[in-house]
């Protein structure tokens, strides 16, 4: 079980919603893990700055202000003191790791920029958050990507089996492509499932550990999603893409085919998938509350 920290933000009382950003700026102030590594103070004035001014049709907000608003501050603050602080300092973190824990996201100019922008950030918290989940759940963790490691976790599971993991977030906008007249979103959805989960599994190549890949929908994605795991179509072979998916889907592939990772995805997704000794699907909740959905094995 992953011992409590002590920081004052673990224990969050009741706040004025209507003075949201003066009751934050009060935390922050007495915990290290907001004013060292989430909102430093080289941040701090561009933060209230925009906190105050920001508007944003489709509620585009600081995530850290709205995690207060909902009560689970806690939830991402408590990671970040568990595994990346010294007492009051920050470990050193890898150059990029701490740069995406910062909330920049914002600063794009449109939704879009900002939603595509923000994934970073997301994934950041969440490999942080998964692997609390799992320390939880009785595995070890040995190592993370935000301290140099090779893989977004390296952990000993309860079964004294070293394994790597990458951790891969699919949010609410992620599997929205442009549909056209005769297509199912579903079909969109499974070809993006499939996408990530190979994004996991060739960063997991090179490992000589276990191999898992921990594919987490938000609660706001996990209904459509939940009917493609349930048909367990990852099963049928070989492992492709949906022919039934969208023009929006086809064009999302091919900007990506650029990429020397995607350029032959058609014809590796099933060879890289495969690779893998474990997909785990779980669900992200409101609440930061992480629950493991279904488990998918595969014989190398």
């Amino acid at each position: 079980m992953v011992k409590k920290s002590f920081c004052p933000c673990q224990s969050i009382k009741d706040i004025d919603r209507d003075k949201l950003l003066h009751e934050f700026g009060a935390i922050r102030e007495k915990c290290a893990a907001l004013r060292e590594i989430l909102v430093p103070d080289s941040e701090w004035r561009n933060f209230q700055q925009k906190a105050k001014t920001f508007s944003d049709t489709v509620g585009h907000r600081y995530k850290v202000l709205g995690a207060l608003q909902l009560g689970i501050l806690s939830k991402i603050t408590f990671p970040i003191h568990h595994y990346l602080m010294d007492g009051d300092r920050p470990k050193k973190l890898k150059d990029s790791y701490k740069k995406e824990l910062i909330e920049h996201w914002i600063e794009q100019e449109t939704p879009l920029k900002r939603h595509n922008k923000a994934r970073g950030h997301e994934g950041k918290i969440n490999e942080l958050l998964c692997a609390s989940w799992l320390e939880n759940q009785g595995w070890k963790i040995d190592n993370l990507e935000a301290l140099d490691g090779d893989f977004d976790i390296e952990t000993t599971s309860t079964d004294n089996i070293s394994c790597s993991i990458e951790v891969k977030f699919i949010g609410q906008e992620d599997i929205k492509f442009e549909e056209t007249a005769g297509t199912i979103p579903i079909y969109n959805a499974y070809n993006y499932f499939l996408f990530r989960t190979y994004d996991a599994a060739w960063q997991l190549s090179k490992s000589t550990k276990k191999r898992l890949a921990l594919i987490v929908f938000s609660h706001r994605t996990w209904g459509l999603n939940n009917m493609l795991i349930n048909e367990r179509r990852i099963n049928h072979r070989p492992i492709a893409f949906s022919k039934n998916a969208s023009e929006g889907w086809d064009a999302f592939l091919n900007s990506k085919k650029g990429e020397k990772r995607y350029h032959d995805i058609d014809n590796t997704l099933g060879r890289y998938i495969e690779q893998l000794d474990e997909l785990w699907v779980m669900q992200q909740h409101g609440d930061l509350e992480y629950s493991l959905e279904k488990i998918f094995k595969f014989s190398n």
